[in-house]
């Protein structure tokens, strides 16, 4: 029984390292549960990413500075399971089309 355990968390280790060279935070994407509970509070947030359209240029800078993948010029508001709300679309966004509401 013992082997069997510790044969499936190498290999969950393999994965995850292998996965880490294609996806950015793959272990936390993909295994960590913290992360899937904290992905549903994202559904709920009082203070959402909102994007104003009349302002934005779609540069897509937001877009390349989200950690997590996220087409935030595609929406008007942030609402993704995804996002870690670090913030780094709004802080890059040449034109400040993104408030925290």
């Amino acid at each position: 029984m013992e082997s069997v355990v510790t044969d499936g968390l190498i290999v969950v280790m393999v994965v995850s390292i292998l996965l880490s060279f294609f996806v950015d935070r793959a272990a936390c994407r993909y295994f960590c549960k913290e992360g899937a509970a904290a992905s549903l509070t994202n559904l709920v947030k009082i203070r959402m990413i909102r994007r104003d359209p009349s302002i934005c240029n779609s540069c897509g800078i937001c877009d390349r500075v989200c950690p997590m993948w996220i087409d935030v010029s595609k929406k008007d508001v942030v609402r993704d399971t995804a996002c870690i709300s670090c913030m780094k679309c709004v802080q890059k966004c040449p034109v400040d089309a993104l408030k925290v509401e």
